[in-house]
């Protein structure tokens, strides 16, 4: 960066990078980035990039910290040049720092992403002030594109030239960071988002996506990102986020489509994009169609760890659903050798399979191990992993125990939602012949109503689902006493769906408001929440006047 300007190769060599993670994984994308870094900054922000995404898939704390430093030196190199910009007045020089700018803007972005991991009300409260600052920097390009526009205007009135303005360079590289930063303001927990708007801030989704599919068609070195972005809300975030839970998810599952198509020039045989391949089998319901999508990515993906990880987790919750637990069990047992992101509780969901399968010796071994092997104590999945092995210590585990607790997280993490019909009703009647010996556990048995409640729900029998979760509640307030709220906020949050999809709005709103308000300090507290929000946008949308 110190030379003051960019070479007409550096924007290819930056989003060659980008292409290059995609195609062939980080080793060769940071082996091409390493060559030029330091010399200048959209060169330096593509690594920065592959450096998040790399935490992003692993959550990692070493590659989230490497990361989040490795950003904070490029921002502040790029804040000190870009100081000069208000004396130049040549546009190419201009357009330069305005990239710098955009580039300064981008690493406050990123760096709230990996702040966002942590999953925490402080961490969330950071990242949202990076955010803020970002979108300041973002605003701040815009006006100045603009008012190149209107100079140019002037400059070009009569004049039969019709070259490509230079603001549009800096327009395309701007429109990333733009519009993630709606996707993402419009996505944060409530108790974050409140703040957010009292500082006068606010998320837009939907001018969020359309300024990501603007970024996606572009040429700027952003646009592998914009479609990884917006591939990730429909394959993803909807899901975890709630957004369709109740309506299904077949516009997700068109905006999927469409992406993979369009990027299947470049990312055919991408192991990441094989991965969305899976995601949206997913949304299809057809578990078989997203196993053959993640065992190719997995088989393809030679160094790209984090990739083959992340489809060994959904490779292990199919095997799951179908009962497979002895294919389950070496899967996430795996992730928790390889990875430092939660060893512990892939530890856990290997032994609720291996208990599962009835190999009850080696479950207990394991779980006797467990607490060695989480390192993150402040993590809310470590303390749910060491709450449930602290309890389970205390009984004597037998494969119906580890059955419902297995398909408890099945139910958290919404993979019942993906499931078939037949796989539904099949762990619908596995409950059902599970309960008895779950009977002596206030929290056991609740947590297998819950889960049947769910199942019918899926199944399309809210009447059979109300009354199961109806029993939940009943038992609420022994719940709240051994510290697993979880279940009735989950309860609560499915009769409100249920009420919504009956009409009754009023007592729609009622209930998710009461999921998100009656039940606290519990693990999986966000989730719950982020599904309320999700619940009660489409209850406001519904009760509007038509």
């Amino acid at each position: 960066m110190a030379d003051g300007e960019l070479s007409k190769n550096d924007p290819a060599v930056a989003r060659r990078g980008l292409v290059l993670l995609f195609q062939k994984g980080v080793v060769e994308a940071e082996a091409l980035l390493q060559q030029h870094r330091g010399k200048n900054a959209q060169v330096d922000c593509s690594l920065g990039y592959i450096m998040v995404l790399r935490s992003l898939m692993t959550w990692e704390e070493d590659a989230v910290s490497a990361a989040s430093d490795y950003l904070k030196d490029v921002e502040k190199r790029c804040s000190a040049s870009g100081k000069e910009m208000p004396h130049i007045k040549n546009p190419k020089a201009r357009q330069h720092f305005l990239l710098l700018q955009v580039v300064e803007a981008d690493c406050m972005l990123l760096r709230a992403l990996l702040y966002f991991t942590k999953m925490a009300i402080p961490a969330y409260v950071r990242g949202g002030m990076l955010l803020r600052s970002a979108s300041k920097q973002y605003t701040r390009v815009y006006a100045e594109i603009e008012s190149m526009d209107r100079e140019a205007s002037v400059q070009s009135n009569g004049s039969d030239d019709k070259a490509v303005p230079a603001s549009d360079t800096a327009r395309a590289a701007c429109s990333f960071g733009f519009g993630a930063f709606n996707l993402i303001m419009s996505l944060l927990p409530e108790k974050v988002l409140s703040v957010m708007k009292l500082l006068g801030f606010h998320g837009d989704r939907k001018v969020g996506l359309e300024t990501l599919q603007f970024a996606s068609r572009s040429n700027d070195m952003r646009s592998p990102m914009a479609l990884l972005a917006i591939l990730w809300y429909h394959a993803i975030g909807r899901a975890v986020l709630g957004i369709g839970i109740s309506g299904g998810y077949e516009d997700a599952i068109a905006c999927s489509q469409a992406v993979l198509k369009e990027s299947e020039v470049e990312f055919a045989t991408a192991p990441l994009f094989n991965y969305f391949r899976g995601r949206t089998a997913y949304l299809q319901c057809d578990p078989s169609a997203a196993m053959e999508a993640f065992t190719l990515a997995a088989d393809s993906c030679g160094g790209q760890r984090e990739v083959q990880h992340i489809c060994f987790y959904e490779m292990g919750f199919i095997n799951v659903l179908n009962f497979n637990f002895e294919k389950a069990a070496p899967l996430f047992a795996r992730l928790s050798r390889e990875t430092r992101w939660s060893s512990g509780y892939y530890a856990y969901l290997s032994a609720m399979c291996l208990a599962s399968g009835g190999q009850i010796a080696e479950a207990k071994e394991l779980l006797a191990r467990l607490p060695s092997l989480v390192l993150r104590k402040n993590s809310n999945y470590e303390k749910f992993v060491l709450r449930k092995t602290s309890r389970l210590k205390k009984m004597q585990l037998t494969e119906d125990i580890a059955q419902v607790l297995l398909f408890e997280v099945v139910f958290m993490w919404s993979y019942l939602d993906f499931s078939t019909q037949a796989q539904r009703d099949a762990v619908r009647q596995l409950m059902e012949e599970k309960q008895p010996g779950v009977s002596d556990d206030v929290t056991l048995l609740t947590t297998n109503w819950l889960v049947q409640g769910a199942l019918y729900f899926l199944l399309d029998q809210s009447d059979e689902a109300e009354v199961r979760l109806r029993d939940v509640l009943n038992m609420a307030d022994k719940c709240v006493k051994t510290k697993d709220s979880q279940i009735p906020a989950f309860a609560t949050l499915y009769l409100g769906i249920i009420y919504k999809q009956r009409g009754q709005l009023d007592k729609a709103k009622s209930a998710l408001e009461k999921a998100k308000s009656s039940f606290s300090d519990y693990e999986v507290e966000s989730r719950v929440h982020t599904k309320v929000k999700a619940a009660l946008e489409e209850v406001a949308h519904l009760q509007k006047p038509k």
